[in-house]
């Protein structure tokens, strides 16, 4: 169970750039588009 719970909140720690990622590309678009 602990285990578990650590690979469950790595593959969180993992995401948190990614989705950052995302909104940062998705806003670049966004100014782009409107520039």
């Amino acid at each position: 169970m602990k285990i578990f719970r650590h690979k469950t909140h790595k593959k969180k720690f993992y995401l948190v750039p990614v989705f950052l990622l995302v909104h940062l590309t998705i806003f670049a678009v966004i100014i782009a588009g409107c520039a």
